[in-house]
C-alpha cells in the first residue's frame, strides 16, 4: 500500500499510518468490538424474535462486563432430537482485541456430516465457563445413558460434565491402552455408540 500511495499520489506514508488508517477504516465499515459487545442483548432479542424457541443466554458480571453468550438455534435443537446421541465438545481461542474463547458442541447427522448444536463465547476457558455452557445445553440435551460426550484438552471438564450430565458416558485417556480400555467399556454399555464411533 505504501508503494501504491507513493506511485499514484506521490505521497510517502509510513507503515504505522497505513496500519492505523486501515484499522480506522475497518472499524467504520464493520463497527468496533466495544459497540458489538454493547449490542449483544439486542442481537439476542432479535435472534429469539426471528427464531422462536431458539435458546440464547447472555451473562455479564457485576460491573456489566461481558462473561458468556450462548446460542442454539431452534433448527439445531429440533434436529438433534433425531440424531445419534454422540456429541463432541471443543473450544478455540478468539483472536481479537478482547480475546476470549469460543466453545462449541457438534453431533453427526445421518450422512456423517458435522451438525452444529450450540456455541458459546466465554471470557476464558475455565470450570465456570464450561459449567455455564453445559447448563445451557441441559435445557434441550437430556441426561440419558445413551448420551456419549467426546472432548479433549481442558482437564477438569469431566468434573463439570458429571455435575450437569451424571448419566452420560465420557472418559479420559492419556495413551492408546487406556483409550481401548475406555472404548471397550463404552462398547459394553452402549453398543450403538461404539458402532457409530468405529464407523467414523
Amino acid at each position: 500500500m505504501a508503494n501504491q500511495l507513493r506511485t499514484k499520489l506521490g505521497c510517502k506514508v509510513s507503515y504505522w499510518k497505513i496500519y492505523k488508517g486501515r484499522e480506522i477504516a475497518k472499524s467504520l465499515a464493520r463497527g468496533t468490538h466495544e459497540r458489538e459487545y454493547g449490542v449483544l442483548d439486542a442481537y439476542r432479542y432479535m435472534l429469539e424474535s426471528t427464531n422462536p424457541r431458539s435458546k440464547t443466554a447472555l451473562q455479564v458480571d457485576e460491573n456489566g462486563k461481558f462473561k458468556y453468550f450462548f446460542v442454539a438455534y431452534v433448527a439445531w435443537i429440533q434436529c438433534f432430537q433425531q440424531l445419534r446421541k454422540v456429541i463432541a465438545v471443543d473450544g478455540t481461542f478468539l483472536k481479537s482485541k478482547y480475546e476470549g474463547v469460543l466453545l462449541s458442541v457438534v453431533a453427526q447427522d445421518a450422512e456423517n456430516h458435522i451438525f452444529p448444536m450450540a456455541f458459546c463465547v466465554v471470557d476464558k476457558e475455565c470450570d465456570a465457563s464450561y459449567q455455564y455452557f453445559f447448563e445451557q445445553m441441559r435445557s434441550y440435551v437430556d441426561d440419558t445413558d445413551e448420551l456419549c460426550i467426546i472432548y479433549d484438552r481442558y482437564s477438569s471438564i469431566q468434573k463439570m460434565l458429571s455435575i450437569v450430565y451424571p448419566s452420560a458416558h465420557y472418559a479420559k485417556a492419556y495413551n492408546i491402552v487406556e483409550f481401548y480400555d475406555h472404548f471397550n467399556q463404552i462398547r459394553d454399555m452402549v453398543p450403538k455408540a461404539a458402532e457409530h464411533l468405529e464407523s467414523v
